[in-house]
């Protein structure tokens, strides 16, 4: 899909722009954007993957697949919105701790995603039908870490994102924080319209990468001559 080669885009857009910056938080979250956008992409072949085996994989070779697919898109997700969310909350010139964040809130957070994962790739057939009332319980479970996570991320984000000084990085996580919303929407949404949060994720994306880069063409030529006269000092004359 075009989505899919407009995310692979943006991640070399982010990889080639991590070489330019010279700051760790800029370059962190312009690799950590990077993958992002490659989640994008896992997570569309994870739905073609689920179209080949069927959505309930009925052997070990479909679960194993489906397990490695689903497995980058889990991984993805949670570093690039944990690592944001750490960043994000360092922001904060008073070092407040937002929702709990630093006090068990990222801890929980992980123990859900790897959780969800978890009991996502339990395979259905370990289950026969007296037993049909644990498999629909475990996948409940997992339905409700997956939202809880979803909410308290984006939350997280969003209240940061008032805090942070730093225009940058204050511009970075508004467009993280609408790209999680987005991307947990298409989740949750039907599969006929799940596509469409999909694009607007990328395009929030785009954004995200586009605050990291330096705007060369509002940099003024003469201040820009009159910094390097001043670096380079008074000259001696012979």
């Amino acid at each position: 899909m075009v989505f899919v080669a407009i995310a692979c885009v943006l991640a070399l857009w982010a990889l080639n722009l991590r070489r330019a910056l010279v700051d760790q938080p800029y370059r962190s979250r312009a690799l950590w954007t990077a993958i992002g956008a490659l989640t994008i992409v896992s997570y569309a072949v994870a739905g073609y993957v689920d179209s080949v085996f069927g959505q309930v994989p009925s052997t070990y070779t479909s679960v194993a697949a489906e397990a490695v697919v689903w497995g980058f898109v889990f991984l993805g997700l949670y570093g690039w919105i944990v690592s944001n969310a750490n960043v994000a909350v360092a922001a904060d010139y008073f070092n407040r701790d937002v929702l709990y964040w630093k006090k068990g809130g990222r801890i929980a957070t992980t123990f859900m995603v790897f959780a969800s994962y978890a009991m996502f790739n339990i395979p259905t057939f370990w289950f026969s039908q007296a037993n049909l009332f644990y498999e629909d319980l475990i996948s409940g479970i997992g339905y409700s870490f997956t939202i809880f996570v979803c909410v308290y991320t984006v939350a997280v984000l969003s209240i940061t994102y008032l805090r942070i000084m730093d225009r940058r990085i204050k511009t970075y996580t508004l467009w993280v924080a609408l790209s999680a919303a987005f991307v947990f929407l298409s989740t949750f949404s039907p599969s006929s319209i799940s596509a469409v949060p999909l694009v607007a994720c990328v395009y929030f994306i785009y954004r995200s990468v586009g605050s990291l880069a330096i705007r060369t063409t509002k940099l003024d030529p003469l201040a820009t001559d009159r910094t390097s006269l001043m670096q380079m000092g008074p000259t001696r004359h012979a």
